[in-house]
Parts: C-alpha cells; sequence; structure tokens
C-alpha cells in the first residue's frame, strides 16, 4: 500500500503479517509497548506479526509512506530461521533504499521473476540487521486468555458477550479483562474487532460486494465496516480493494 495522511492517529492494533514500510515523507511517532519512536522521512518501519502497536503522524507536513504486509508463512518458505528486528524503527538507509526499491518493483506489474528476485534482495537486506532474539515481551499468556484468543480467531464474526469469554477463561469478568489486555495488549472488544478487519481485508482480495464482506465478518452493515477499517488501516475498504 501506498499511504498519505495529513493529520491522523491509530489506536493501538496489530496485523497478522510482517509490516515492512518506510516514511517517504512527513513524520510520525510509533509506539510498541513502552518504547515511543519517532520515525521521520528516511526511516524504515519493521513490525513483527500480532505486535500491538499505535502510531500517530506529527509536524505540519503530511505523512507519506510505502508498506507492505508480508505473511508469516511467505516468510518461512523464504528464510530458515524465525526473522526478528531489535527495533521498529531503522534509520539504515541501504534498508530504506531496498524497500524503496522492492516497494516499488511490487507495486507495478512485471514477471514473476522480478518480482521475486526483488523480494529476495529485500530478505537479504532485512537479515542484516535481524536480531536472533525476540523483543520484550510480557512473559507467558495465560491458557484461559490462549483459548480466548483461539475462540475468536475463529468466530469473530459471531454474537459473544464478555461473560461467554471470561467463562471460557476460566476467570471472573474483572481478571480476565485485566490479564487479556496484559497479554495482547488489547481490549477483548478492540481485539474482536480488529480480527473482522482482517478477514474484511482477506475477502475485499474477492470479488464478494463491501456490504456483503460486511454481514460475512461480523459488521452491522456497510457503514459499520467502514468506519472500523478506516479507523484501523487508514483507508477505505473500496481504496483498499483498488491497492
Amino acid at each position: 500500500m501506498s499511504v498519505a495522511y495529513p493529520e491522523r492517529a491509530f489506536p493501538p492494533h496489530s496485523h497478522p503479517e510482517f509490516v515492512i514500510g518506510v516514511v517517504i515523507g512527513g513524520a510520525e511517532t510509533l509506539q510498541v509497548g513502552r518504547q515511543v519512536s519517532l520515525a521521520p522521512s528516511g526511516t524504515t518501519l519493521l513490525l513483527h506479526p500480532d505486535e500491538v502497536h499505535a502510531n500517530s503522524s506529527i509536524g505540519p507536513e503530511p505523512l507519506r509512506y510505502r508498506v507492505m504486509y508480508v505473511p508469516r508463512e511467505t516468510m518461512s518458505a523464504w528464510l530458515p530461521e524465525t526473522l526478528t528486528f531489535p527495533s521498529p524503527v531503522s534509520r539504515a538507509p541501504s534498508l530504506f533504499d531496498a524497500v524503496l526499491r522492492s516497494h516499488r518493483i511490487l507495486d507495478r506489474p512485471n514477471d514473476r521473476l522480478t518480482q521475486e528476485a526483488a523480494f529476495a534482495a529485500l530478505l537479504d537486506e532485512l537479515a542484516k540487521g535481524a536480531d536472533l532474539a525476540e523483543r520484550t515481551s510480557d512473559g507467558k499468556t495465560h491458557c484461559g486468555v490462549a483459548r480466548v484468543r483461539d475462540f475468536i480467531d475463529e468466530c469473530s464474526a459471531g454474537d459473544f458477550s464478555l461473560d461467554d469469554l471470561a467463562a471460557l477463561a476460566g476467570l471472573s469478568r474483572f481478571h480476565f479483562l485485566r490479564i487479556f489486555k496484559q497479554a495482547t495488549g488489547l481490549t477483548p472488544v478492540a481485539y474482536r474487532n480488529q480480527r473482522r478487519v482482517e478477514a474484511a481485508r482477506r475477502l475485499l482480495r474477492g470479488g464478494l460486494p463491501i456490504a456483503e464482506i460486511a454481514l460475512a465478518t461480523g459488521f452491522a452493515d456497510q457503514s459499520h465496516l467502514t468506519r472500523q477499517f478506516q479507523r484501523l488501516v487508514g483507508t477505505s475498504p473500496a481504496r483498499y480493494r483498488q491497492q
């Protein structure tokens, strides 16, 4: 995707894929856990799958960036080891150039060999700055929270209550809310909405009408989907489909 925002703030959220992007205009702040980083033009953004983050444009110039979302399966098919990054923002010019170059090639029609060569060159540059250890986490996830996450991942379009989720976790509502937020960085409703938006993203790659996608993913109607989609993805479902 290629995006531009004159003024925009995104709430805490995550993506199921690796997020690799370059800031080509303006600047933003990026918060991952307790770490807040400044990402001006010329920097590279690097996020692991499901890594909760919040970001906001800053300054008078519109924030412009190019970003790609790379599924875990694609990474594991190309790289023998797990790719991890020591920091969510890189200032290395060589990495910025590699991401921008590959994004430009992948963004337009090209033969498969050219695209694969561009992606391989990008991975080679990413691997140079990768770390063998994961960034700091909050520790082992409570087994009840893991059950709830799996349930929401599978049934995000369904109608379930906080009591249902707390019972599945085997915890009181208060205790469940507290440790779910600790483990995921999100409230249960934010986690559910995010999974619904992710499901909508996948369906938008096909030919289903947006109104049908909204109902299939648990939203009340197309307007409801559009509001949540813009809030988390930063563009409308129609624009996303075009890109």
